[in-house]
């Protein structure tokens, strides 16, 4: 592009045109900001901004998924809604390590979940339930593939 030079009277051709249209919008200046929003969403109880407040009810969403007292069926269902690829192995053990970090098995996991649903106002189990699924999407909103969606 030389400036006063430009192709045509139209001028240069917008960014945002075939064929590489798709890729301008993820740029190593926005991927770190993507990144830093995903955790904010994540960790924020809520965020204000002009006249809107953005309310994330990490306990809710799990209540959507189809078991979420089943670690490995929990983390599918969450990255099939977050993810528009299919996952490998190895991807979702990372998304299971930050589940169930310092080595948790799975029934740890139930067992959490359990006493949540059968005393959600047990504010120390809740919490252990809330931490763990933060970090869960915390995880999710980080992975490569999030940024494909």
């Amino acid at each position: 592009m030389l400036i006063g030079e430009p192709p045509s009277v139209a001028g240069w051709p917008a960014m945002h045109q075939a064929p590489s249209y798709h890729r301008f919008w993820l740029t190593s200046v926005s991927a770190p900001y993507r990144a830093v929003l995903g955790d904010y969403l994540a960790g924020a109880e809520e965020i204000k901004g002009r006249g809107y407040t953005l309310k994330f009810n990490e306990l809710a969403l799990a209540e959507k998924t189809s078991l979420p007292s089943n670690p490995n069926q929990l983390i599918k269902d969450l990255s099939d809604f977050f993810l528009p690829l299919e996952l490998t192995e190895l991807q979702l053990e990372y998304l299971k390590s930050n589940l169930l970090p310092d080595d948790l098995q799975d029934y740890q996991w139930t067992a959490v979940w359990t006493g949540y649903v059968n005393e959600p106002d047990n504010q120390e189990n809740t919490n252990i339930v809330r931490y763990l699924l933060r970090n869960l999407l915390r995880a999710i909103f980080n992975i490569a593939e999030y940024n494909l969606s």
